[in-house]
């Protein structure tokens, strides 16, 4: 899935620990609530594909034939070249895309 490409490369790329911590409150505390919640809000940026691509790319490429999740690389690969890539010097210290590339000026550690 395109939209949990942000995890591929925060797994490699130092914010594994990060991503899985904040998946597992994710599941613990929002997950079971959002039937109940007053409203809804998407909170993914228009950047957020521009902003990984490069990471995620790498990434993809390095997933032998020989795997199981090869041909999934291979569509997320393709997928990606829809987009142009933008540098992590052009997204906002402030952004919550940080939380997963690194360079935040919030302690998400």
């Amino acid at each position: 899935d395109p939209a949990a490409s942000p995890a591929v490369s925060a797994d490699r790329y130092g914010g594994g620990i990060r991503a899985g911590r904040a998946r597992r409150g994710e599941e613990k505390w929002i997950l079971p609530f959002r039937g109940n919640a007053d409203a809804i809000f998407d909170t993914a940026m228009i950047y957020e594909l521009a902003a990984i691509k490069v990471k995620a790319e790498a990434l993809l490429m390095e997933v032998p034939e020989s795997s199981s999740v090869y041909d999934e690389a291979q569509r997320l690969l393709g997928y990606l070249k829809h987009f142009m890539a933008i540098t992590d010097d052009e997204i906002p210290r402030t952004s919550l895309l940080r939380e997963f590339i690194g360079g935040s000026v919030f302690d998400v550690g």
